[in-house]
């Protein structure tokens, strides 16, 4: 596995570890952080083929189906690991902090300057034709034709774009786009095999002289694979919650965008709560700042229509930023507390299950059943008992000798149960060999019981004199232990006693 001074420092991980304050929370642990990255994450089989590289990897799309991996496996523990792979991703300064760049990015990510060779511009071009978009398979509207003298936006490939948002376009080159036939009909989609068609467009915003920021899509692959792999609303809020979190940090979408995320994973009650609810706490945020621009009435904040916010506005993208947030406020109040620790007490660890599989399970009932965040610090000594009541019994005795067990982070009572996990087999082997030497000791005494004395002839039938008996060696009676049945105590003579012996008449 490794540890931090073997990990080469122009590495992502390296990078990590280097700005572990910046790109981390308090939870996590870089022991974790190398054991899940250079351990466990390589031996995930992830779609799309891909695989997750020793020392951590800057391909977005890497990034991207691990922490679907981890959502569908439901191993949250690990998903905020993944997050700082995708934070460090986004930090283009923290890259070239570390001397690395993104591994595997795709060139829609590389600035085109005004200066770039013929060949760039070619290549740049090709990447940027499209067509009309099939209408969505989740049912999202059409996108409207755009006239035939109005160059259409660019549709990104198959390649993720930087979720910062920072594809980089130089104005004074013009992007050749397919235009319509004569005949008015749209180019065949054949001439445009492997397009991901983008829900919502995308838009540009000048920020720079000579450069332009594009918005990275949402896209209906994107949307599927979301909807296949995640729970309903109703089951998990909270995850739900942390993927339309997700999305809003790497897609930045849209009011558009936003209903048509909450028409996929909501249901049309579920819809008019979160809605409802958003309403509510954007009235509390005006009401701590009344005098903002930003956080104006509930129906203006949250509003019904599509207010047409221009993402090239400043205020305009304020206004967006939080109306995001109060869509995250509805989900999370959404859903009605109903509070049964019924599944909490129903979690028991499972003989040979590892105790961080048995911590998700125990996190995920206490947010399906009990409507309580594990992770949050109020309620750190409640699940802290949970764990160590219900674990395996070896385990439960190794955690019950702690000082102060429930106050520790669970995390860390996660790893001292994972140890005593680890070292099972060594714990069986030292009582299987404490075991063998007992029954060694019982049959070496039996044997030594059994064995004759040193010169002593075997007993004769009958040849007890006065009908006594032989003492055992380990007779606690008065006499001499170490004489036989037949021997004399005084000179050691077999066939008569002390009292008989010719040595003593003399």
């Amino acid at each position: 596995m490794g540890n931090e001074h073997s990990i080469p420092k122009c590495s992502p991980l390296g990078c990590v570890l280097r700005d572990w304050a910046v790109l981390t929370n308090k939870r996590m642990t870089k022991k974790k952080m190398i054991s899940f990255c250079n351990t466990a994450w390589p031996q995930y089989s992830l779609d799309s083929g891909e695989r997750w590289p020793k020392n951590g990897s800057l391909n977005y799309n890497t990034i991207l189906q691990l922490d679907l991996f981890c959502k569908k496996e439901e191993k949250r523990l690990e998903i905020e690991y993944v997050q700082a792979f995708m934070l460090l991703y986004q930090r283009k300064d923290i890259q070239r902090k570390c001397n690395i760049s993104a591994q595997g990015a795709s060139p829609q990510n590389e600035a085109i300057s005004p200066g770039s060779d013929d060949k760039t511009e070619d290549s740049l071009s090709t990447r940027l034709s499209t067509a009309t978009p099939p209408p969505s398979p989740l049912g999202g509207a059409r996108a409207a034709v755009p006239p035939r003298s109005a160059p259409r936006a660019p549709t990104p490939s198959t390649s993720p774009p930087d979720p910062a948002g920072r594809l980089v376009v130089s104005p004074s080159q013009t992007c050749q786009v397919t235009p319509r036939d004569e005949g008015g009909t749209q180019p065949q989609a054949g001439r445009f095999p492997g397009i991901q068609w983008p829900i919502g467009g995308v838009y540009g915003t000048r920020q720079l002289p000579g450069v332009i920021f594009v918005r990275p899509p949402l896209s209906t692959s994107d949307l599927l694979s979301w909807k296949v792999h995640m729970p309903t609303y109703r089951d998990d809020p909270i995850k739900m919650e942390s993927l339309f979190a997700s999305i809003f940090a790497l897609h930045h979408p849209t009011w558009a965008d936003i209903q048509i995320l909450l028409n996929v994973f909501l249901t049309s009650e579920e819809r008019s709560v979160v809605l409802k609810q958003a309403r509510a706490e954007a009235e509390k945020m005006r009401q701590q700042v009344p005098n903002s621009p930003v956080r104006a009435l509930a129906d203006v904040a949250v509003p019904a229509a599509d207010p047409r916010w221009s993402p090239a506005d400043r205020g305009d993208r304020d206004q967006l930023e939080h109306y995001r947030r109060c869509i995250l406020r509805g989900l999370r109040n959404g859903v009605p507390k109903h509070r049964s620790f019924d599944k909490v007490l129903q979690v028991r660890q499972r003989p040979d299950e590892d105790p961080f599989d048995y911590l998700e399970r125990l996190f995920k009932a206490y947010r399906q059943g009990a409507n309580i965040d594990p992770q949050a610090p109020e309620h750190l000594p409640l699940v802290n008992a949970s764990f160590v009541r219900q674990a395996a019994p070896d385990i439960q005795r190794k955690l019950q000798r702690l000082r102060g067990a429930l106050g520790m982070p669970t995390l860390h009572l996660a790893e001292l149960a994972s140890e005593v996990f680890r070292n099972r087999d060594k714990v069986r082997e030292k009582e299987a060999r404490r075991r063998m030497r007992q029954q060694a000791a019982l049959l070496a005494d039996a044997v030594r019981q059994a064995r004759p004395a040193p010169h002593q002839a075997p007993p004769q039938p009958g040849a007890h004199p006065q009908g006594r008996h032989p003492r055992p060696s380990n007779s606690r009676s008065r006499g001499h232990p170490n004489v036989g049945p037949h021997q004399c105590a005084y000179c050691k003579r077999q066939g008569h006693w002390k009292k008989e012996c010719p040595s003593l008449n003399k």
